[in-house]
């Protein structure tokens, strides 16, 4: 008994010195291989990355002239080209994801409800329809006040938070591009949807954030979305792909939730910045890459990206480095979906969209 006890005990070590080993030799290089200004602000987080990696939709704000910007990559080339930009003066997008086939952009604003625009091989974005409101049992409910909108990982379902009435709905996307209507569930203000990126047609789990927690929803056999259920008693800011873990961002703090057996998420730890970093700084935003295990955040007041390690040998979050210095305000990130490269949209001095190569190393 003591032997086998031993030998636990021993693993452990080992397992723990080989994750430090692991920290020391593991890291991350950044190279800016594109950097594309344009006129108006960048409205924070209101950009999106097709599938495909060849596009980037962003919407600019300037003087009361909203645009959705559409910037194409070249097959041969890094950089970024404006290839079409679609006005919106007066009805400012609150919402934008690009389809799965990288053809259709679907976008929500207050005045018109939920718009598709398509876009042809060349980058073009020309305006399709407008879905404003649907005959539900009961009445009627419009399309208004959208938070949220992301399109599921098979391509099949547009799914929509909305506030004022809350609701979660859940569109068919057509082929022809139109959205019908398959549910819709009352729900007390959902704010920000998760989706697992192997969501398929018949187990898709959702996450959606409301201001006291965050709850769990699925898309069932018969195309319905399951009654949701509370996860976590916090409103998570990212998730890993595989929805094994959580973050939020607390101030100048993080925490790091894990998912249990029943897919309830626990604290398992909480760092500062002051701690780890060694002066106080503010959360803006954050993304995780591909690997689940690198933490990426932009920070506030001193206009730095940092990384973080998601440590899943001891279930904790270590500091890494500081990825960027900016010299620029309000930067968001994204990783493409392939994840090799990171744009940083950002405003200060200009509006911009800076995209660096991301190499992980060992």
């Amino acid at each position: 008994m003591k032997n086998l006890i031993q030998r636990k005990v021993n693993r452990f070590i080992f397992l723990l010195m080989l994750s430090n080993f692991y920290y020391n030799i593991y890291g991350q290089t950044i190279t800016k291989i594109d950097s594309v200004k344009f006129d108006g602000f960048i409205q924070l987080p209101l950009y999106d990355i097709s599938p495909d990696n060849q596009k980037v939709a962003v919407v600019s704000v300037q003087k009361n002239n909203e645009k959705i910007i559409i910037y194409t990559q070249q097959s041969d080339s890094s950089k970024l080209l404006v290839s079409s930009v679609l006005d919106q003066k007066g009805a400012p997008p609150k919402s934008l994801c690009f389809s799965k086939d990288n053809n259709l952009l679907f976008f929500s604003t207050n005045q018109k409800g939920i718009s598709v625009s398509k876009i042809d091989n060349n980058g073009k974005i020309y305006f399709y329809k407008n879905f404003v409101s649907a005959d539900v049992s009961g009445g009627e409910i419009i399309f208004s006040n959208i938070k949220d909108m992301q399109v599921t990982g098979d391509g099949k379902y547009l799914v929509v938070a909305k506030s004022d009435p809350s609701a979660v709905i859940l569109f068919e996307i057509l082929s022809d591009g139109s959205l019908e209507l398959k549910d819709y569930i009352d729900s007390s203000m959902p704010t920000k949807i998760f989706l697992n990126e192997n969501i398929i047609y018949y187990n898709g789990v959702i996450g959606l954030n409301y201001p006291e927690g965050c709850c769990k929803t699925e898309i069932l056999t018969n195309g319905k979305l399951s009654t949701p259920i509370k996860v976590c008693e916090y409103s998570i800011n990212q998730f890993t792909s595989d929805f094994k873990y959580a973050i939020l961002a607390e101030y100048d703090d993080l925490k790091l939730f894990k998912a249990d057996n029943n897919g309830i998420y626990r604290e398992e730890k909480k760092v500062s910045f002051n701690s780890e970093i060694g002066f106080d700084d503010s959360i803006l935003d954050m993304a995780i890459d591909k690997t689940n295990e690198n933490l990426i955040i932009s920070s506030n007041s001193k206009d730095n990206i940092y990384s973080f390690e998601i440590n899943k040998l001891t279930n904790s979050l270590k500091f890494r480095k500081v990825l960027l210095d900016l010299d620029y305000l309000n930067a968001g990130i994204k990783f493409t979906n392939d994840g090799k490269n990171m744009l940083v949209f950002h405003s200060g001095s200009g509006n911009f969209i800076n995209k660096y190569k991301y190499r992980l190393f060992r």
